[in-house]
């Protein structure tokens, strides 16, 4: 890495054990439950959560692919080797690339929450809110546009007074809604308080077809993806 580059990252179970490294998509930083902290001193895990680049003291990256050669330097800084590698939720990309650079991977499990980002973006929005955030993302202007659009009428009607809104005329929405009030707050909590790069990179992933992920996918023989319930 380029001097004066930070990484920070936070250590849980047997600082001997076999190294099992968590990505994540949120901000500062991922805190296990006591359970998770407990099971790994059990199985003699080395439990480590990185922190997002460009949170806390850690210096931001550019692009995905210098996020996975941060990791990647993390892991060699740290010795370590057969490394287990989890994506949780939107980090998945992000683990896909240090799986692809790295030989220090021993095996990837990719893990997909059932109330993710992508899921609330695809089954609770209405079509043309996701149409007019799959416009948004032409060009930095345009999305600029689009979220502060969406962002403002949030705001504007308050989360649950938006959404009633545009499902007044929709029966079997309007119904789902009132029966999931508590999914359609955290979406709309999402849009209103989501930093702008932030939200761009997770709508991407939610939307946006990614050859080269699903290249990636392909590729690899060392990658497992389970969905929460499992």
């Amino acid at each position: 890495e380029p001097p004066g580059t930070n990484l920070e990252y936070r250590r849980y179970g047997a600082a001997d054990g076999h190294p099992v490294i968590v990505l994540h998509s949120l901000e500062y930083g991922y805190l296990p439950s006591e359970q998770m902290i407990q099971a790994a001193r059990a199985r003699n895990i080395n439990l480590m959560f990185p922190i997002r680049p460009g949170f806390g003291a850690t210096t931001p990256t550019a692009s995905l692919a210098d996020a996975a050669k941060s990791i990647d330097e993390f892991m060699k800084v740290l010795h370590l080797t057969n490394v287990s590698l989890i994506g949780l939720s939107t980090a998945a990309p992000l683990a896909l690339a240090v799986n692809e650079r790295s030989s220090r991977v021993g095996q990837t499990t990719l893990i997909n929450y059932g109330l993710n980002v992508g899921d609330k973006l695809k089954s609770i929005q209405p079509k043309w809110v996701g149409g007019m955030l799959r416009m948004a993302l032409n060009s930095t202007a345009s999305f600029t546009l689009g979220i502060r659009s969406v962002r403002s009428m949030i705001r504007t009607f308050s989360g649950l007074r938006f959404y009633r809104m545009l499902y007044r005329n929709q029966d079997a929405d309007a119904a789902y809604l009132e029966a999931n009030e508590d999914l359609f707050r955290l979406t709309a909590d999402y849009f209103a308080q989501a930093d702008r790069t932030n939200i761009r990179l997770d709508i991407e992933t939610a939307f946006m077809p990614n050859p080269e992920a699903e290249g990636q996918l392909v590729a690899a023989d060392n990658i497992m993806v389970i969905n929460s319930a499992d």
